[in-house]
């Protein structure tokens, strides 16, 4: 995996409850590059999502991330587990968990998706956490800005429930460096 992809991989394990037992694995071809995710069953869901919202989120992100990074179509593949070769372990949520470890995580995330991204955290109280993205103006995401933010904060809502969190989430777009010279020049600057 590429170092950028490979921030992705820190995206999903950290939507799991046993990371320690997920497949993860990259198939590039000319036209494609796959990813197969192999978790167990206690972890499907988690990466699955209510009505698929999570795995549909996750391959937007994963194919803006391979448009950006190779200039050809990404896509993910969830393996289904077979319940009957793996232990269910019972989910514990991180109490430690806290905006700081949300950032190590987002970070990566929006390092992968955008250009230019400014991530802003804070904790708000004992169990939530304000995250705000913002890219330029112009930088092009190949998707609709809501699909977009919708598809982060799919993602940035599991990792946060699944710790214990609640996460109040927003993604806005900033003036661009040409935007702002632009004006300065305008205004006589």
């Amino acid at each position: 995996m590429t170092p950028r992809l490979e921030s992705f991989r820190t995206v999903v394990t950290a939507m799991c409850v046993n990371p320690e037992h997920l497949g993860i694995r990259e198939v590039v071809t000319s036209r494609a590059v796959t990813l197969t995710i192999e978790p167990r069953p206690q972890d499907f869901g988690c990466i699955l999502g209510k009505r698929g919202v999570n795995l549909r989120s996750l391959r937007v992100l994963f194919a803006i991330a391979v448009a950006r990074e190779h200039g050809i179509k990404g896509d993910i593949l969830l393996v289904t587990p077979d319940a009957r070769t793996s232990s269910v372990k019972p989910f514990v949520p991180d109490r430690t968990f806290n905006g700081e470890r949300l950032r190590q995580i987002v970070e990566p995330m929006c390092a992968i998706v955008f250009k230019e991204p400014v991530v802003s955290i804070t904790d708000i109280a004992a169990t939530a956490s304000r995250v705000t993205v913002s890219v330029p103006s112009d930088e092009p995401l190949g998707y609709d800005d809501a699909d977009v933010a919708d598809a982060l904060l799919a993602v940035v809502n599991t990792i946060g429930k699944a710790n214990g969190r609640n996460i109040i989430f927003e993604f806005v777009r900033r003036p661009s460096q040409a935007t702002v010279a632009a004006r300065s020049r305008w205004q006589g600057k």
